[in-house]
C-alpha cells in the first residue's frame, strides 16, 4: 500500500513536470535599478553555479544561502528596500546570492547533462561540502575580505556541514545568521510532509524505479496556479494564501497577497529526490548525520552500519538564530537543540508576531522585527573587530624597545 501510494505520487509529478519559461532573478533586481553581476563558479566535484551579486565595491562582503526548492529568486520578493538583499546594500554591503546545484539556475556540469542520473546524486552534504566552499572561496578572492553568511532554513544545514567538513574555508566567515535553522528535524509540524517522511524509504525506491532524480522543479502546474487561479478575484485569492498557510504556516498578517502570484512564481524550484530523501531522513532520525544508504551501502561508504554525525561543536563560527512558534517546517525545540550544540552564540530570537517559515524572506514586517536586527548584529560585530585590532596596534606599539639615546 505504501509503494502504490508513493508511485502515485511520482507519477503525478512525472505528468506535471514540464518546464515554464522562468524568471531571471538578474533581470528582477536590474528592475529595482540596483547594480547586478552574474557569476558562474565550478565546484570541485565538476558541478556550475550561478552566483548573484549586487556589488558594492567598499562593502563587506555578505553571503545568502536559499532553502530547501528555492533559488537565490527567493530573497528578492518584497521589493526595492524592503527584500534582505537590497537591505543590506542600501546600507553599504556588498550582497551575494546563491543557487545550490540542481535548482533552476545551477544545472551545469563539466562532465554531466541533466539527463544522467549522475547528474542529480547529491544531498545536501555535497552542497555544503563542495558547492559552499566554492562560492566562499571565490567571493574571498573577488573581495580579498572574510563575508557574513546568512541561510534561510536548509540553507543553515548547508553552513553547518561545511563548517564541520571545511573548517579551512570556514574561517573566512566573520558570523553566520541561521534564519529558521532546519539542522534538526524530528519536530516539523507540516502534516504532509511530516506524513511522507514515514514513507522515505519506498519514497526513494519508488522514484528510483521509474527513473526519477529530480524533484520538483519549475513546472506548468504553479504556472497555471499563479496565472489563473490566484487570478480569480477573492476566491482565488483565498485558495493561494491557504495553500501557502498550508505549506509554511497560519500568517495573514504577514502575508501580501498582491504579491501571491510572484511567491508563486519563485516556489518550488526543484533539487535531488535523494537531497529530499536526505531531508526526510531528518524527520525520523534525532541525529544530524549523512545520507542513509542502508545497512550495506553504509558499511561500504562509511565503514560502519550507521550514517555517521556530523559535530556541531567543531563549528567556530559564532551564530545568531531566529526562529518563530508559529513555523510549520522548523519547531521551537528542534532550533533550540541546534543553538545549545553550538560554541559560539550570538543570540536566540523568537521573531513571534505569528512568523511563518516563508515569513523571514517575504513577511510584511520581515524588515523591521529581522533585517534591523541582522543588520545590528553585523555592524556590533565590525566595530567590536576594528576595536580589536586598534588594541592589536597599540600593544604592538607599546612592545617596541625602549632605547635610551645619549646626546
Amino acid at each position: 500500500m505504501r509503494t502504490s501510494c508513493t508511485l502515485a505520487i511520482l507519477i503525478i509529478y512525472c505528468l506535471q513536470n514540464y518546464a515554464h519559461a522562468k524568471l531571471l532573478p538578474e533581470d528582477v533586481i536590474k528592475e529595482e535599478n540596483y547594480p547586478v553581476e552574474t557569476h558562474s563558479i565550478e565546484t570541485e566535484d565538476g558541478y556550475l553555479l550561478t552566483v548573484h551579486r549586487i556589488p558594492n565595491e567598499f562593502g563587506i562582503p555578505v553571503y545568502l544561502q536559499h532553502g530547501i526548492l528555492s533559488s537565490s529568486l527567493n530573497w528578492l520578493g518584497i521589493g526595492k528596500r524592503r527584500s534582505l538583499p537590497y537591505y543590506l546594500w542600501d546600507h553599504g554591503f556588498d550582497v551575494w546570492i546563491g543557487n545550490s546545484r540542481g535548482n533552476s539556475y545551477s544545472k551545469g556540469h563539466k562532465s554531466f547533462k541533466i539527463t544522467d542520473p549522475e547528474f542529480w546524486d547529491f544531498s545536501w552534504h555535497e552542497v555544503g561540502k563542495y558547492d559552499l566552499p566554492a562560492i566562499i572561496s571565490h567571493i574571498v578572492d573577488a573581495t580579498k575580505q572574510r563575508i557574513f553568511y546568512i541561510g534561510h532554513s536548509l540553507g543553515v544545514t548547508k553552513f553547518a556541514v561545511m563548517a564541520n567538513q571545511k573548517p579551512e574555508v570556514a574561517k573566512h566567515v566573520r558570523a553566520t545568521i541561521g534564519l529558521a535553522p532546519a539542522v534538526y528535524e524530528k519536530n516539523i509540524k507540516q502534516p504532509l510532509v511530516r506524513a511522507l517522511s514515514r514513507f522515505r524509504k519506498e519514497f526513494k525506491s519508488a522514484a528510483g524505479f521509474l527513473r526519477i532524480h529530480e524533484f520538483f522543479g519549475q513546472n506548468i502546474i504553479f504556472d497555471v496556479m499563479r496565472k489563473n487561479i490566484c487570478a480569480i478575484p477573492a476566491l482565488g485569492t483565498w485558495a493561494c494564501s491557504n495553500f501557502m498557510f498550508f505549506l509554511f504556516g497560519y500568517s495573514p498578517k504577514q502575508l501580501n497577497y498582491d504579491l501571491l502570484p510572484t511567491y508563486l512564481s519563485e516556489f518550488p524550484d526543484g533539487t535531488s529526490v535523494k537531497l529530499f530523501v536526505h531531508w526526510l531522513q531528518q524527520m525520523h532520525t534525532d541525529n544530524f548525520e549523512n545520507f542513509d544508504y542502508g545497512r550495506d551501502m553504509n558499511l561500504k561508504m562509511y565503514n560502519s552500519s550507521e550514517p555517521p554525525r556530523y559535530n556541531l561543536t567543531k563549528i567556530e563560527t559564532p551564530i545568531a538564530v531566529f526562529y518563530s512558534d508559529n513555523d510549520l517546517i522548523t519547531d521551537e525545540k528542534d532550533t533550540t537543540r541546534f543553538y545549545n550544540e553550538i560554541p559560539n552564540k550570538l543570540g536566540l530570537y523568537n521573531v513571534g508576531h505569528s512568523f511563518n517559515h516563508g515569513d523571514f524572506l517575504h513577511g510584511i514586517n520581515a524588515t523591521e522585527l529581522v533585517y534591523q536586527k541582522i543588520l545590528d548584529i553585523f555592524l556590533t560585530i565590525l566595530i567590536q573587530e576594528e576595536e580589536s585590532e586598534a588594541k592589536i596596534v597599540t600593544q604592538s606599539i607599546l612592545d617596541v624597545p625602549k632605547y635610551n639615546f645619549i646626546n
